[in-house]
């Protein structure tokens, strides 16, 4: 469960991004950007290194753990 924040545990859009895994398009955030929004206490199961070491969270498996998408 998220922790409790004021803005109701939605991932900011901004922060959104979406990469390659295995061939296939996979929904994420950029972990930095969310850090810098206030989200840094996230699931550490759901974090990805992208091959140029930028760390990234898969977007599911944050929606999975009960955080929502921004309706921006």
């Amino acid at each position: 469960q998220p922790p409790s924040l004021g803005f109701e545990g939605r991932l900011p859009s901004h922060c959104a991004m979406t990469y390659r895994q295995s061939g296939q398009r996979v929904d994420g955030y950029w972990a930095n950007c969310l850090n810098d929004a206030g989200f840094d206490n996230l699931p550490r199961h759901c974090r990805v290194s992208a091959s140029d070491g930028s760390r990234i969270y898969t977007a599911q498996c944050l929606l999975d753990a009960g955080y929502r998408r921004s309706r921006r």
